[in-house]
Parts: structure tokens; sequence; C-alpha cells
């Protein structure tokens, strides 16, 4: 259901939809959760690509009750998702091909970099079912969006096409469907150029940062530039700039 696909450098999961849920969120989770681990143990993998098939017809897949009845009782965690992209500690690109609604649209949240085609279409469909959401939404998308535009989305239950996901900062970038696997793949390749351990620090700091007072965050941002000091990716950086020549980052 959920491939993993490996390439130099990089790893791209596949899912079957982001848009549309007609399959068993528990067997995506459980997949996502290994898929990850196997991330997690290659240190040849610098970046990770999310994308989606979308190969489903274009009909609405299972209500969000219908996903909580399929459950049958079982604990919210097993549908969750945030823990999972919580965990990896590499830049997460995301290529939306057609949009992202509910649990789909929650994942995305999850992403460092969000990347859609003019055609996607978003929305936070929770409150139509008399539901609230459940992998993250309420927290994490202020932080994106902002208070205001997070309001209207998880209030109302509104659908937004791509420009104005844009415009509010939902996605980063909005490109012809087409080019949309093309430059989401540019992007990563650019990361791959850069140390790996900068990255995974930066992505700490920003993460992290904004979960704490500002005087705490400034102290763990000064303490990661410290602790650079002490890597090989710091070296190499420097000894490249004075060679005159592109740096070669080990990750170490």
């Amino acid at each position: 259901m959920v491939r993993l696909q490996k390439e130099s450098g990089y790893a791209i999961i596949i899912l079957p939809s982001l848009l549309y849920f007609d399959h068993d969120l528990v067997r995506i989770r459980d997949e996502l959760t290994d898929l990850s681990e196997e991330i997690e143990a290659d240190d040849e993998i610098r970046a990770v690509l999310l994308t989606a098939e979308e190969k489903l017809p274009d009909e609405r897949g299972k209500t969000l009750r219908e996903i909580l009845i399929a459950m049958d009782g079982l604990p919210i965690e097993r549908i969750r998702f945030s823990e999972i992209f919580r965990k990896i500690d590499r830049p997460v690109v995301a290529a939306i091909p057609k949009g992202a609604w509910g649990p789909g649209a929650e994942l995305i949240l999850w992403c460092d970099i969000r990347m859609a085609s003019y055609e996607s279409t978003f929305c936070f469909p929770h409150v139509l079912e008399g539901l609230t959401p459940w992998d993250g939404a309420t927290q994490r998308l202020p932080r994106i969006v902002g208070m205001s535009s997070a309001l209207e989305l998880l209030l109302t239950g509104k659908v937004v096409d791509a420009n104005e996901a844009e415009r509010i900062g939902l996605v980063n970038r909005v490109v012809e469907r087409e080019k949309l696997l093309e430059e989401a793949i540019d992007i990563v390749n650019g990361l791959l150029n850069k140390s790996p351990t900068a990255l995974r620090f930066i992505r700490e700091a920003v993460c992290e940062g904004v979960e704490i007072p500002m005087n705490q965050a400034l102290r763990m941002e000064g303490d990661l530039y410290l602790l650079l000091y002490t890597t090989k990716d710091r070296e190499e950086g420097i000894k490249a700039f004075r060679e005159r020549r592109k740096p070669y980052f080990s990750g170490k």
C-alpha cells in the first residue's frame, strides 16, 4: 500500500492518496512506521520526499466518522501519523499532486517544505462531521498559517485552492502538476549538498524552539551552534571555502 523508493541520497515515500481515504489508516500507519525505521537506519538517506499516487476516482473516500467507527475502539494513536514524522531527523519535502483532505491534510503539516500542483485543494472537514482533528491540526496548523487562518479553516471546514493555500503559507510553492515531482526533487537534491548535521540542528532549533520560551530557545540555538563547531562537517566547510571548491559533507 505504502511504497518506499530509494534514490541516490534520498528516499521517496509514496502513499496511495493524500486526498481520499478508502483504505485502512491503521495499516498505512504501521507501514509508515516500518518505513521510517528503515530510513532512520540508513545513513545514506539524507532527505525524504513524500508524495501520493492519486489514482483513485474523483470521489470522496470514507468519511472521518466511518474511519473512526472502523477502528472499533482502538486507541486514536493507531491512526496518528504525527509521531512517525516527528521522529524522522532528516528534512521531509511533500509533493502534493491533487491536494490533501482530512487525515492527509493533517499529515502534510508535519513536512518541512510543502509543494502542490495548481489543481490541488485542501480541507480540514472534521467539524462538518461533529469531530475535532486528531493528528495535530489544532496545534500544528496555527504555527504554520497563523491563528486567524487556522481557526477559519478548522471552524468552517472550508475548501481552499492551491493559490489560497500558498497565500496563507499552508504550502510553500505551487507549480504545474507535470513539473511537481521534478521541482520537488530539485529541492531535495539541493538539500543533499548541505551538511546533514547543520540541517538536523536547524530543524531541531526551529521545531523545538517554537515549543519553549524565547530565552530558552535562544540558549538551545547557541548550544547547537557550539556543538556544530565540534563536527567534521564544519571543518570541511571551512577547508572547502579556503580551497575554493565544493564541500563534501559526511554528516559527522
